[in-house]
């Protein structure tokens, strides 16, 4: 696990290179193109959406396949939102 920092191509290559799972935080300006693809793609996939969790798997980044979940807490009148990025797959049981 780590924090949006670390969501870059050197963290997930040494990731890669020792057969490493990883769960990042994420954040939009983090990766501009993974984060324009997965905001594209959550709304055409919405059968992968659960209790607030929204998720997409195998977005190409440089030469690789990253998934990105989405969680949007709503508390009182303030939005919350996280984003993680990670090499584990997303699903309906792991959301």
């Amino acid at each position: 696990m780590g924090d949006s920092l670390y969501a870059s191509e050197r963290v997930f290559q040494i990731c890669d290179d020792k057969e490493w799972k990883y769960l990042i935080r994420f954040k939009d300006g983090s990766i501009p193109s993974v984060a324009a693809e997965f905001h594209l793609l959550k709304e055409q996939e919405s059968q992968n959406s659960k209790d607030g969790v929204k998720w997409v798997n195998e977005i190409s980044y440089i030469k690789r396949l990253v998934n990105v979940a989405e969680l949007i807490m709503q508390e009182k009148q303030i939005e919350r939102r996280f984003q993680w990025i990670t090499n584990l797959e997303i699903t309906k049981k792991k959301a």
